[in-house]
């Protein structure tokens, strides 16, 4: 059976395995169905099976038709690959007949069985209480009693199971002796008087620890007489609610909603509800950045239920050609690279001949690109560089061809005109002709 979605299977390599080692006991004459003793547990009982497979809530009906020197004990099933257990128990139905309160009090009954309370305790106790200890002015309103008399009658072996339910009252305490069940009075009166019962010869009292019912037996042949029992009331001072494996979560908490857990005192079923306040949202130092609505935006997620915070834009911080800003809030990079910081420098002036160059360079990065820089402009035939070509410049540049005097060296390219590499009479007339405006140079 798969416990997570209740389907049976009946045919996976589990069951088959299981039915071939049931089929092969069988087989071996070493296991057997009830067959016409209809109850295995009546093999039992006679001394003619070592085990059979019931319910430990069967155990006193099982001890109580068990031949005399036959010792009854239960062990959970033997584990095989996983440590699996049989689904085990009673039936219980509501019939589709007899008249609406005979169905009320069916399903009433069935409600009272199936409680969280009940269930838990039967849980615990293995069986259902005939006698139950507990905090009797807290439960009843009334002052506990000194003693509770129960009165058995004649000629039948008496079986009682009685729940003491606190671990102080455990068999082989001084507690348990004085005055406990092994001082109780069990007695008959006739007209000599009061006889008391003797404990192990007359009747037992037994447990198998702490949790376990203690078990009060009376021998058939003591019950000769019309018996009474005086047992002394127990209590517990105090509720335990420590235990986990009596708290139950009513309500699951969460950051934001108060969790509610129920807990039950083990010694009496008695429940009292614990609210633990939501602890809030846990958020932690770091953050989380993603591009919302266009914008680059930080939050911080629970680190239990996964609730952001509210997104809030980064900010703060410088970016470079090389690295983005750094929000001062979140510490992420964000946004996108700045421009290059170009600082400029000419590495080669220009002359009227020759170009020049500019190198800018990133002074953040080092990268770097060069410019060039024209040729200065010059205006031929302004032999004095004056700015215009006139007679003055015609005299100047007439003179250096007859050789009458030198033109300075920065002049020399604007006078000459035909580009011939000297100055001459020909330099002269272009130059005449530009300062009558009649040729432009």
């Amino acid at each position: 059976m798969n416990e997570e979605t209740n389907e049976l299977y009946f045919d996976t390599p589990e069951t088959k395995e299981a039915v071939e080692f049931l089929n092969s006991m069988f087989q071996a004459k070493t296991a057997r169905f009830a067959g016409e003793d209809k109850n295995p547990n009546v093999p039992l009982q006679q001394g003619r099976a070592a085990m059979c497979v019931a319910s430990t809530s069967a155990l006193p009906y099982i001890e109580a038709d068990t031949q005399e020197g036959i010792t009854i004990n239960a062990a959970a099933l033997p584990g095989h690959k996983t440590d699996d257990q049989l689904y085990y128990g009673t039936n219980v139905t509501i019939f589709d007949v007899g008249t609406d309160a005979e169905k009320e009090a069916s399903w009433l009954y069935l409600k009272y069985l199936t409680n969280t309370k009940n269930t838990a305790y039967f849980a615990v106790f293995n069986l259902i209480p005939k006698f139950v200890i507990l905090n009797w002015l807290e439960h009843t309103g009334f002052e506990e009693p000194q003693e509770t008399t129960i009165k058995l009658t004649k000629g039948t072996p008496y079986v009682v199971d009685l729940n003491l339910v606190s671990e102080k009252y455990c068999i082989g305490t001084e507690e348990w002796h004085t005055p406990a069940l092994a001082a109780a009075h069990i007695y008959y009166e006739d007209e000599k008087g009061t006889h008391a019962l003797k404990l192990g010869t007359d009747y037992t009292v037994t447990t198998e620890g702490f949790g376990k019912p203690v078990r009060l037996s009376i021998n058939g042949s003591a019950m000769m007489h019309d018996l009474k029992i005086i047992l002394d009331a127990f209590y517990h001072e105090e509720h335990d609610f420590d235990s986990e494996s009596y708290s139950t979560v009513v309500t699951e908490g969460s950051c934001t909603v108060d969790k509610v857990v129920e807990h039950m005192c083990y010694k009496c079923g008695k429940t009292e509800l614990e609210t633990i306040p939501a602890p809030g949202h846990s958020y932690g130092d770091d953050y989380l950045q993603e591009v919302k609505d266009g914008k680059e935006v930080h939050y911080k997620k629970c680190e239990v239920c996964a609730t952001p915070t509210e997104a809030e834009e980064c900010s703060g911080g410088n970016a470079t050609c090389v690295k983005k800003a750094v929000c001062e809030v979140c510490g992420h990079e964000y946004g996108s690279l700045s421009e290059h910081q170009y600082e400029m420098k000419i590495t080669k002036e220009p002359t009227i001949t020759e170009n020049g160059e500019r190198v800018y360079t990133c002074k953040t990065c080092g990268d770097s690109y060069t410019e060039i820089i024209d040729k200065l402009k010059i205006t031929l035939g302004d032999a004095n560089g004056d700015g215009v070509v006139d007679l003055n410049d015609t005299m100047i540049v007439l003179e250096a061809a007859l050789g009458i005097n030198d033109i300075e060296e920065d002049n020399f390219i604007k006078a000459d005109v035909n580009s011939n590499g000297t100055i001459d009479l020909m330099d002269a007339v272009l130059v005449l002709k530009a300062a009558l405006r009649i040729i432009e140079l």
